[in-house]
């Protein structure tokens, strides 16, 4: 019996052994790839900013354009309207129509803002014309160069090269690192359906506290709906004594 022991033990270690030894270096790839992946992630961002850039430019413009052609032709309207009715003086019907006329700019801004197309006034109107956006174009095409440079070389593609292209990101990247370092997989597959799972749950979990939510805020319209009732039969009883008395 002791012999056993003694023959099945060290296979006991030897394989613990291995595990730890397939862990580290499944830990050491996984922290390759999101080191790889990182400068990647930055670029991404800066592009997403400096298109945001554009964006912002565009509106600005087309803010201005709105607010100074309807505030403007508001402003005539208005001014009209008072001297033709002859309301006041020359001066505050000047005033009165400049105030309304700003307010009512705003406000056929703020409109025509939800309707606006970005795309196509950017390809239209300000693409390669624009000083402000011809210089975002620039930064966005220098980083879009170098990102595809990082990309397409060797050495990034066989850092990352292991890990399914749904999860080559820093975030997916530090989550299956972290399920190996806990000990909670063992292989990147294992990682992989571990943080499937855990996603699968939070959505689960996100669903059951909109329903509970939901319920709760059907409970509180029911409960408020029977008071309104209570009360109601309670005035009405108290106004048939009194009419009584």
């Amino acid at each position: 019996m002791a012999d056993v022991v003694k023959t099945v033990s060290p296979n006991r270690d030897v394989q613990a052994a291995q595990i730890a030894d397939n862990d580290e270096y499944l830990k050491d790839k996984l922290s390759l790839a999101y080191a790889s992946l990182a400068p990647k992630k930055k670029m991404e961002k800066e592009i997403g900013e400096h298109k945001n850039n554009i964006a912002d430019r565009i509106n600005s413009v087309q803010d201005l354009k709105t607010i100074a052609i309807g505030g403007g032709i508001s402003f005539l309207i208005v001014m009209f309207l008072l001297v033709k009715l002859d309301w006041t003086s020359v001066g505050v019907s000047f005033i009165v129509s400049l105030i309304v006329g700003g307010a009512l700019g705003l406000f056929i801004n703020n409109s025509a803002r939800d309707g606006r197309n970005l795309d196509s006034l950017y390809k239209n109107q300000f693409a390669g014309k624009d000083a402000t956006v011809v210089a975002e174009e620039k930064a966005i095409q220098k980083l879009e160069s170098q990102l595809q440079t990082i990309t397409t070389d060797n050495g990034y593609l066989e850092a990352v090269g292991f890990v399914p292209k749904k999860y080559r990101t820093v975030n997916d990247l530090g989550w299956l690192f972290t399920y190996i370092d806990d000990g909670r997989a063992d292989s990147l597959k294992e990682s992989i359906n571990v943080y499937e799972q855990e996603k699968h749950n939070y959505r689960m979990e996100s669903m059951q506290q909109d329903i509970l939510s939901s319920s709760q805020q059907a409970a509180i319209n029911a409960a408020a709906a029977r008071s309104a009732a209570e009360d109601a039969s309670a005035n009405s009883a108290a106004a048939m004594y009194t009419s009584w008395m």
